[in-house]
């Protein structure tokens, strides 16, 4: 039997695996010794199949870890919906870790300032999160909030939902905008996505501000690891 179809029947039996729940979304599929062992293939052989596995958005390999079932987070831009939110309609559970907080100025972020509607001296709440669905790292984002909105902002609800903590306090958003655009992963964004330094790794970046009583309360640029999301446009019809 030749490699080719060595490597077509390891890739073929992990696909099985995930189609009928065996592995499920978040599990780590076996290792690649594993693999090797299974089929009596050399490491290239496996890797090769690994390699597809990922290409077809179905694993996602975390350096040091090994490689993990996903599921294509998606979300329909006919109403803005939170990232805890997304994953829930997609059977994922959300989470988020706080990488950075701090509070700042308009002349510190000038550019987030202008979107933000503010003057060089107002005060900008800024915060940084990784978010997961079902422990799998989904995206980076970068939160800029208008701190005269929030006067006694708590940074302990940033593990949770902003979203729901917005509510509490009243904050419902009025007015959405988000643009999008497609990027190649900088240095910094690699690190937190834990995504290999020396490849080139398309994004997803997602501009989103928010509205209330006319004005902007809510700059935030979500960086989402390519296959792991997609936006889905819809007029007139069920979006879900």
């Amino acid at each position: 039997m030749t490699k080719e179809l060595k490597y077509k029947m390891i890739e073929n039996y992990v696909l099985k695996k995930i189609h009928t729940g065996e592995y499920k979304v978040g599990e780590q599929i076996p290792t690649e010794y594993e693999l090797c062992e299974m089929f009596h293939v050399g490491r290239m052989t496996v890797n090769k199949a690994i390699n597809n596995l990922e290409r077809r958005n179905l694993i996602r390999r975390i350096s040091g870890k090994g490689s993990f079932v996903i599921k294509r987070a998606s979300r329909s831009v006919t109403a803005l919906g939170s990232f805890t939110k997304d994953m829930e309609r997609l059977g994922m559970k959300a989470s988020a870790k706080l990488v950075e907080y701090r509070i700042a100025t308009g002349a510190d972020f000038p550019t987030e300032a202008y979107e933000l509607e503010i003057k060089p001296e107002d005060q900008i709440i800024y915060f940084k999160r990784i978010r997961y669905g079902d422990n799998i790292i989904i995206a980076l984002s970068e939160t800029y909030l208008v701190e005269s909105c929030f006067p006694n902002f708590n940074p302990n609800v940033l593990d949770g939902s902003l979203d729901e903590y917005m509510a509490s306090e009243g904050y419902t958003s009025e007015g959405f905008m988000i643009r999008i655009e497609a990027m190649l992963a900088q240095k910094e964004q690699k690190k937190y996505l834990e995504l290999p330094l020396n490849e080139e790794v398309p994004l997803l970046k997602s501009i989103t501000k928010r509205y209330y009583e006319g004005k902007v309360f809510e700059y935030t640029k979500t960086y989402y690891i390519s296959n792991h999301f997609e936006y889905t446009f819809t007029d007139g019809i069920d979006g879900k």
